[in-house]
């Protein structure tokens, strides 16, 4: 759920928080106080362009599919009031295929209707709660980031495959200072260690310094033949 901040709507789960303009806040003041967001004036918001993800590696995205799978908005008298104004004096700059799409979008939504038959605070914080979980699909993930080193990847296989090579991986490092402990505690070939009187020493006999194997090679102490 999306709930309103300063300047934006924010999000406390996996979501970027989205930037709001100050038009918008003034339509968000409308909803009741302590209320999240209603999702079909997030909607609302990113079809107008007025809300806006604040992190790079996200964006927003409402084709035709969203627009006529979208709920009906259950939203108070004030909200709908404003919808209207907002609808006239911030939407501009919208191209006529944009303003069409809103116009749907309102239609299905039913923020075109007369702000009299809207909802109480009651029954709109009540929604909101019921609807507790919904998609929010149209918020779109573009760069998968690696949490170490913050390098960015275009999916999230390709971040996990540089997970395991990442050099400011604190597990990696550790991973390898352990490797690197292990090898040199490790005895020679063929030896073990001894502790005597509290010290410890390597013994034992190398196999490869067998002076039979030497001698059958050919060689032999003092010279080669």
């Amino acid at each position: 759920m999306y709930r309103q901040g300063e300047s934006a709507l924010v999000s406390k789960k996996d979501r970027p928080n989205l930037s709001t303009t100050d038009p918008f806040d003034s339509l968000l003041s409308t909803l009741p106080d302590d209320c999240p967001t209603p999702t079909p004036i997030v909607k609302f918001g990113v079809l107008t362009q007025h809300l806006q993800p604040t992190s790079d590696d996200f964006e927003v995205c409402i084709d035709e599919e969203i627009i006529e799978s979208s709920s009906r908005a259950v939203v108070p008298p004030k909200t709908l009031a404003a919808v209207r104004h907002f609808l006239y004096h911030h939407t501009d700059g919208l191209s006529k295929a944009d303003k069409q799409r809103i116009g749907r979008f309102c239609e299905v939504t039913k923020l075109n209707r007369a702000p009299q038959s809207g909802a109480s605070n009651l029954d709109v914080k009540n929604a909101v709660e019921e609807s507790n979980g919904h998609s929010y699909d149209f918020v779109v993930r573009t760069t998968y980031r690696c949490e170490h080193c913050d390098g960015a990847f275009d999916s999230e296989a390709a971040r996990n495959g540089h997970l395991g090579n990442c050099d400011e991986n604190p597990e990696i490092s550790e991973s390898d200072t352990n490797q690197t402990s292990s090898s040199k505690n490790r005895p020679a070939l063929g030896k073990e260690i001894r502790k005597d009187k509290g010290s410890e020493r390597v013994s034992g006999r190398n196999p490869f310094a067998d002076p039979g194997r030497i001698k059958d090679t050919g060689l032999h102490q003092g010279g080669g033949g």
